[in-house]
């Protein structure tokens, strides 16, 4: 990732939508492990950031709700955080939670940006979304 500057509206917390579902374990874990990188990386940038992939990874090891579970739950933080940070990892564009996600964001008129692990922000509307 390059450098960013520092969040300039410390005052907001932000959900970070990562790509999760896949059909292979290491897929998943690769994914989990990417998206807790990239809120560590977020954090030292000082932006507060709750990521429910690496939390949901950790806690199906002893049992999972199941997906209709994880979307409600995301939907319940996204209403109650002031932004969505979307990690553009592979698989992002095609992910249907992600898709439930922004809808819900955008519903509620909530902040988007966009992180690449590339190239950094985005802020507004990514033209594949």
């Amino acid at each position: 990732m390059i450098p960013i500057p520092k969040n300039p509206y410390p005052h907001l917390m932000y959900y970070l939508a990562s790509p999760y579902t896949h059909k292979l374990p290491s897929v998943r874990a690769v994914r989990a492990d990417r998206a807790a990188r990239a809120l560590t990386w977020l954090a030292s940038k000082e932006y507060y950031v709750y990521a429910p992939v690496p939390h949901g990874h950790a806690t199906v090891k002893h049992g999972d709700p199941g997906y209709h579970y994880w979307i409600e739950h995301g939907l319940r933080m996204i209403t109650a955080l002031d932004g969505v940070i979307v990690l553009m990892l592979a698989g992002w564009a095609e992910s249907t939670g992600i898709k439930i996600e922004l809808e819900h964001a955008k519903k509620l008129g909530k902040l988007i940006l966009w992180l690449d692990p590339k190239s950094g922000f985005i802020e507004g509307e990514h033209k594949d979304a």
